[in-house]
């Protein structure tokens, strides 16, 4: 029960910050070309400082990957993209239903899926004693942010793309976010550590709680 309060909130929460965008600062180094969807508040020869906007819904779907049960997280992710593609209803950045097929969003969503369920399990190896250790929560969660941009990427480049524009679309979708997303990554690792002892120490609360009245009855 306590579980899908959470579920329910998360999938609130992760529909909302879909579409809610904000300014993201980023840093680039050695990049003379930058794209004009980008705002450059500073640059020079060696590097490049600015603005681009986004939403927080890869880095949001990397936390719900380690608050969620395993289990209940394939059927989060599951859900997610059912409602967004099968039944859709516009949940994702760009919309939804079967043209978000073609977008680079929807490759992006499509491979991080096996990659959240990686981590979602990775996260809860030895009875769930990994889910309480900050440094190894924050690793496997930004292994996992590069494995789904490196991989989706890929598709994108060598699969999915013909316009040869490899060097645009690594800017755009890599180098320029890579910076404020690892960031919100370790930042959303740490809370999740403290969210799962504080879930955990309450869920211990409330089953000796139900001991006790059972041993009174």
């Amino acid at each position: 029960m306590f579980n899908l309060i959470i579920f329910n909130f998360l999938f609130f929460c992760l529909i909302f910050f879909t579409f809610l965008i904000f300014d993201f600062p980023f840093i680039v180094f050695f990049v003379k070309d930058i794209p004009n969807n980008v705002n450059v508040i500073y640059q020079n020869s060696f590097l490049t400082f600015g603005t681009y906007k986004s939403n927080l819904q890869l880095p949001f779907m990397i936390f719900s990957s380690l608050i969620l049960p395993f289990r209940l997280n394939i059927f989060f992710l599951g859900i997610y993209i059912y409602i967004g593609i099968f039944y859709g209803l516009n949940i994702f950045y760009y919309g939804g239903g079967f043209e978000y097929i073609n977008t680079n969003s929807y490759i992006y969503i499509l491979f991080s899926i096996p990659i959240l369920l990686l981590l979602s399990f990775l996260s809860r190896l030895k009875k769930r004693a990994y889910l309480f250790k900050t440094k190894y929560i924050t690793l496997i969660s930004l292994l996992a942010l590069f494995l789904i941009h490196i991989i989706a990427l890929t598709y994108i480049i060598f699969i999915k793309d013909n316009t040869n524009n490899y060097y645009y679309l690594i800017i755009s979708y890599f180098y320029i976010p890579i910076f404020s997303q690892s960031l919100l990554v370790i930042l959303l690792s740490i809370l999740s550590v403290y969210f799962n002892k504080i879930k955990y120490y309450l869920l211990e609360k409330y089953v000796s709680f139900n001991k006790n009245i059972i041993k009174r009855l």
